[in-house]
């Protein structure tokens, strides 16, 4: 198998915390998983690249599907049920999986939610006011 050689800052060993050599075989298996997801290599290569075998392989991509998916849900970017989908689970579990991770399963932005409770508020107004108006008040 050839080598290549990456120069990268010493910063980036302190922030993932990791050693060189650490790194090096997570970006070998970044790449492979990568390559393999764009079609272009076998899986077999994939874990010939990685360094690991096609069992191994496919669980790490399936925790790489997995972590992505609840990144991206985490942000707001994708609902459950399309990150469930990206995990390659089925809602249920999907969410299962957050209670695992300690994940909040419910993505709540407080400016909707502030403008959902002022709105509903508006209506509930306008609701008894509309009530109170269609009644005659008589004195007797």
């Amino acid at each position: 198998m050839k080598q290549i050689s990456v120069e990268l800052p010493e910063s980036i060993f302190a922030a993932m915390q990791q050693s060189p050599a650490d790194l090096g075989e997570e970006m070998r298996l970044l790449s492979a998983l990568q390559w393999y997801r764009e079609g272009r290599i076998s899986q077999e290569a994939a874990a010939s690249v990685a360094g690991q075998d096609q069992s191994a392989l496919a669980k790490k991509e399936q925790e790489t599907r997995l972590a992505f998916a609840v990144h991206l849900y985490q942000q707001g970017a994708i609902s459950q049920g399309t990150a469930a989908n990206l995990a390659g689970l089925n809602r249920r579990d999907f969410l299962l999986t957050l209670a695992e991770m300690k994940v909040d399963s419910f993505q709540v932005d407080f400016d909707d939610l502030d403008r959902e409770l002022a709105r509903d508020d508006r209506l509930f107004r306008e609701a008894a006011r509309d009530d109170n108006s269609g009644r005659e008040l008589t004195h007797d």
